[in-house]
């Protein structure tokens, strides 16, 4: 493992190497509010580590959850606002876990367990408390990758998860979570992926969109409006080759974000309106950070931040969006 970061050495090298992965709608240029370099992630006073992408969600009362696979002992730790690091029980996974706002007052974390089940647990921030315990995402759903999970209405309990099937079954998959639990589980629109796909609601049209590396190593998406019966067809977003998952976000405005790393192990973003129809070409990311971990992308107000962890197992942040 590297002590830092690494950072392309030489600038001949840096412009050579660029050239190779670029495409014709990727640019040098940054995006709006776009920071120059990414932040250290820490958590009690203390490095957060780890060996995959970690995830963090607010909720409308301020609160703060940062959730990540432990760097040595695969348990699911986290931090509530800066405070401690504590995990829940003796629960374990080989990859990301994901958290996300429940309601007003409350965060869902989801993971993969190392048995390939999928597990979930409420923590109540007005209470301090947790459900207790881990439980398991009921009707016979697997996968052995990480899970991605959006809250689209912020005053109910009301979430949809996507992830990839297990093992040879590559499928697409979504589920909808009320007070009865998860439900309504399907394929989306019949898309396959290599990876774990990335799911988030966009508040000002309404709809749900998924992004995923597709089995051509290219980024696909798949959209619907809330509550349909049914998804459009996959979109194929670009000739660009991922090496990771693609992740996408939107904040409250509408504007949403795209992320992936290429072969050359840099971030990129593009940037796109509410229908998902392209403000800007792929940008590489401004600092030179490398990663072989998604980028996770995450919402703080109006603002969006993207989630780096470096060839040493470090967390880093920084904010690649402002609209103001």
């Amino acid at each position: 493992m590297f002590q830092y970061l690494s950072r392309w050495q030489n600038a001949v090298a840096v412009l050579t190497i660029l050239a190779i992965f670029a495409t014709s709608t990727e640019g040098f240029a940054s995006q709006p509010g776009e920071a120059n370099t990414f932040t250290p992630e820490n958590v009690d006073g203390q490095s957060l580590l780890t060996q995959s992408s970690y995830s963090e969600a607010r909720n409308s009362a301020g609160f703060l959850v940062r959730v990540w696979r432990g760097e040595s002992d695969n348990q699911v730790w986290l931090s509530l606002n800066f405070g401690q690091n504590f995990t829940l029980g003796d629960t374990e996974t080989f990859v990301a876990p994901t958290v996300t706002a429940l309601g007003p007052d409350n965060f869902m974390i989801v993971h993969t367990g190392t048995d390939g089940n999928m597990y979930y647990t409420r923590i109540q921030t007005n209470a301090n408390t947790w459900d207790g315990s881990w439980t398991r995402v009921q009707g016979g759903q697997t996968t052995n990758l990480s899970v991605s999970v959006t809250q689209f209405d912020s005053q109910q309990e009301l979430l949809f998860m996507a992830y990839r099937g297990s093992g040879n079954d590559q499928r697409v998959f979504g589920t909808w979570f009320n007070n009865n639990g998860w439900i309504s589980t399907g394929p989306i629109s019949n898309g396959q992926a290599l990876s774990s796909p990335s799911i988030t609601f966009n508040p000002n049209s309404r709809r749900l969109f998924v992004a995923a590396q597709g089995l051509d190593g290219r980024i696909w998406t798949s959209s619907q409006p809330l509550f349909s019966t049914s998804w459009a067809g996959w979109t194929l977003m670009g000739s660009e080759q991922t090496a990771t998952a693609p992740q996408i976000i939107a904040q409250p405005g509408g504007v949403m974000m795209m992320s992936y790393v290429a072969s050359d192990g840099r971030p990129r973003y593009r940037r796109f309106d509410q229908n998902l129809n392209a403000l800007t070409g792929w940008t590489v990311d401004t600092t030179g950070f490398q990663t072989f971990n998604p980028v996770t992308l995450t919402v703080a107000g109006i603002f969006i931040y993207a989630l780096l962890t470096g060839f040493n197992d470090q967390g880093f942040f920084k904010q690649v969006f402002s609209p103001l």
